[in-house]
């Protein structure tokens, strides 16, 4: 689970842009909302794929 504000800083953009693509990943069934401002991958195996992907680079 991440916060939404943790992850806009890591990417280095604002709130709000994250929050734009927050609701893009939710609408499409990749992460789910764990309440206020928190997010969480609702995709079976993604958040490794991803650390896998992120890794090799």
């Amino acid at each position: 689970m991440s916060l939404v504000a943790d992850i806009a800083q890591r990417m280095g953009v604002a709130s709000n842009y994250a929050s734009q693509y927050r609701a893009r990943l939710v609408e499409q069934g990749i992460i789910g909302t764990c309440g206020r401002g928190n997010v969480a991958f609702d995709m079976p195996h993604f958040k490794e794929f991803l650390r896998s992907k992120f890794a090799e680079a």
